[in-house]
């Protein structure tokens, strides 16, 4: 069975991307434009890139295995968070606003159809219909939409008919944040604690139905930066992962977030994504939550 509600409730079936094979395509039009403005050449990665990735990833592993996660691998995806959206039992590959990374919904379909066979996958037969998987944030049956350039108003409609009136879309636009995915602005934590991005998320902004919620606002002095690279900003350094709500995966540097993380009695895990800014993703990027127990 594949079933994850939210982004916080007690993991048991993740799938962790690889860097192994990185490279930026030559052949999309879409990207290429976006790449022009981000510096970014297409080709592969630099292989000590890849081996100090790697590196990291496999402590991540080791780390989910230890509460008693299972863990599926996949090479070809370094996030596969992008590509594939659980909301519920429903399994959405996402019509991803580059079009090459659809490559990797074959990837992804490999590991779903040996871990529940018999689960259908939605994919949008608009093709006018746009989204990132990783523009939406799952709050039980609250959803949390980036409409911007990752993200279309159709796309948003379009997962509001698929989902039903049970669920609420809550939008976020290009005026709280213009780039690409919601994971660097808005990270619920648990029901009632959200951490937000003071850059970005203001008091007006925020989703109403966490207006009651406690807050961590992190701000961009807060954040340790230690890294190169333009496919990402300093606030990819928020991008942590959730074990359950009482343990994350969080970058070891970072410990304004750490010190908060621990007011609330959330403990942290450390592993060391060095090169998520050349790469385009940190923690939550890297992985897909197959299935969250309540």
């Amino acid at each position: 069975m594949i079933c994850s509600h939210n982004e916080w409730s007690p993991l048991k079936e993740v799938i962790l991307g690889s860097s192994i094979g990185f490279e930026f395509p030559s052949d999309d039009e879409v990207f290429s434009k976006a790449a022009a403005k981000m510096g970014l050449k297409s080709g592969p990665i630099d292989n000590k890139v890849i081996e100090e990735t790697e590196e990291g990833l496999s402590r991540f592993e080791s780390i989910l295995t230890q509460f008693d996660v299972n863990v599926h691998r996949i090479n070809g995806s370094y996030c596969p968070r992008d590509v594939c959206l659980i909301i519920g039992e429903k399994i959405i590959m996402s019509p991803t606003v580059w079009p090459y990374r659809r490559k990797e919904w074959d990837l992804i379909d490999e590991v779903v159809s040996c871990v529940s066979p018999y689960q259908k996958v939605y994919i949008p037969e608009d093709k006018r219909v746009m989204f990132d998987a990783a523009n939406v944030v799952r709050c039980n049956y609250d959803i949390i939409y980036l409409v911007g350039y990752a993200g279309n108003l159709r796309g948003a409609k379009w997962l509001k008919e698929l989902l039903g009136h049970e669920y609420n879309i809550h939008l976020v636009h290009a005026d709280t944040y213009a780039g690409m995915h919601l994971d660097t602005t808005i990270i619920p934590l648990r029901e009632g604690l959200v951490m937000l991005n003071a850059e970005r998320v203001t008091d007006d902004t925020i989703p109403t139905f966490m207006k009651s919620w406690d807050k961590i606002w992190v701000h961009p002095n807060d954040l340790f930066d230690f890294q190169e690279g333009n496919y990402g900003s300093r606030s990819i350094h928020m991008n942590l992962f959730s074990i359950n709500e009482h343990v994350c995966l969080i970058d070891p540097d970072q410990t304004f977030i750490r010190a908060e993380l621990e007011k609330h009695h959330i403990m942290t895990k450390e592993v060391k994504l060095p090169h998520g800014k050349k790469l385009g993703g940190a923690h939550h990027c890297t992985t897909l939550d197959l299935l969250r127990t309540s």
